[in-house]
């Protein structure tokens, strides 16, 4: 059975993204756990009856226009693998998304069980907007749940 889908409208209706209707937000004493400092990502939400994650936030320090993408995923792939030098690194990609650029590329770490971590940008408002989701290494639909999601990310056509 397929599972139903939500549209989600982030940033104030400068991103959507289509999601399963499982996830929701994490709660704030797992979030204390996982991310244990003052700058943590805006958006962050779980599926917890199968153990996935995605997050969204749009830096809005940090300009990002989209001839730049594929030097910033590149240098975000570097600062991972400099970070997490036992991760598993797949070299990051470009994908086309409503005629738009998204850099991504994906890391596994080492716990109880292989984690697949997915790291992905665009440019929304001329600002980067970093996402992150994850799975077990096992779940190959949660693997292919990532590319659905992305896939169907609009942004907001900027006014001039």
């Amino acid at each position: 059975m397929e599972k139903q889908k939500i549209k989600l409208s982030l940033f104030d209706n400068k991103l959507t993204v289509w999601i399963p209707n499982t996830y929701h937000e994490m709660e704030q004493n797992k979030i204390k756990q996982i991310y244990p400092y003052d700058k943590k990502p805006q958006i962050i939400l779980e599926d917890t009856t199968i153990s996935r994650f995605c997050t969204f936030s749009l830096l809005e320090n940090q300009v990002l226009l989209e001839k730049h993408i594929e030097s910033a995923i590149n240098s975000i792939e570097k600062v991972v693998a400099s970070l997490r030098p036992t991760s598993i690194i797949k070299k990051s990609e470009l994908l086309k998304v409503e005629n738009r650029l998204c850099g991504w590329f994906s890391f596994e770490t080492f716990g109880e069980e292989k984690i697949c971590n997915f790291v992905y940008i665009f440019s929304v408002s001329g600002l980067m907007m970093l996402g992150t989701t994850g799975c077990y290494k096992k779940d190959e639909i949660g693997r292919g749940e990532f590319l659905e999601m992305i896939n169907t990310i609009e942004i907001e056509k900027r006014r001039n």
